[in-house]
């Protein structure tokens, strides 16, 4: 066998025995920590106070037809993963899927929808929010 055949067989054996030992099942399942498999955040478990509190702070600025998105993902990083999230997931449902006499403009459902994802993926290393309402 040649060197670069030699190195080559290495390589790939190194990388199968590597991927086996952090792909284990669980692995990841740290919701802070980035990782494979599935992660899922159960909000009916977490501080109950400090979801009403975020929730009762946060609720106002979605009444309005075009939210403050910003202000929104602030208040929610700052609160956490577990608790921003849990609100910031269920805020944001309610807004997409609410039934307002004046219909939500579209580019805002994309926007809250977008803000959710991207907080999902960067604060939460892509969980699953277990809600009351169902796992979003």
């Amino acid at each position: 066998m040649q060197p670069a055949s030699r190195f080559l067989s290495l390589l790939a054996l190194l990388l199968i025995i590597g991927c086996s030992s952090s792909c284990k099942e669980g692995a990841g399942t740290d919701p802070a920590s980035p990782g494979l498999g599935s992660r899922i955040i159960d909000c009916t478990k977490a501080d109950q106070s400090q979801l009403v509190s975020l929730g009762a702070e946060l609720a106002p600025m979605f009444a309005n037809e075009r939210p403050a998105w910003d202000v929104i993902e602030q208040k929610a990083i700052h609160a956490g993963v577990t608790i921003g999230g849990c609100v910031l997931s269920e805020l944001v449902q309610k807004y997409l899927t609410s039934r307002k006499a004046t219909p939500v403009p579209v580019e805002e459902t994309w926007k809250g929808h977008e803000l959710l994802e991207r907080f999902r993926d960067q604060h939460a290393g892509g969980a699953t929010f277990h809600t009351a309402s169902g796992d979003l």
